[in-house]
């Protein structure tokens, strides 16, 4: 039930396309922390309110051999998170 409220860009390690970001000057949005990827369950955590962060997320903590068309990740992608927490409420 954790919401986290955060500004993101998202990259595809290999490439260093971006895949996903957020504008935090217009929007920041939140998520319920079990909701995202397994990844950001575990690095998230390990920062404070106002803090920044970098996760290099292996696949098998993203979506592992699944692709995300959506998003034009390929299976199995290692992802690259640039993320700053605005608000944590438990």
């Amino acid at each position: 039930s954790t919401q986290v409220t955060v500004s993101y860009v998202g990259k595809l390690l290999s490439t260093g396309r971006v895949f996903g970001r957020t504008d935090s000057s217009t929007f920041t949005p939140s998520y319920q922390l079990g909701q995202t990827i397994l990844g950001w369950q575990l690095g998230i955590p390990k920062i404070q309110k106002g803090g920044e962060v970098r996760l290099l997320v292996p696949s098998r903590y993203a979506y592992g051999p699944y692709a995300q068309s959506q998003l034009g990740l390929p299976a199995n992608a290692i992802l690259d998170f640039d993320i700053k927490l605005y608000n944590i409420t438990n």
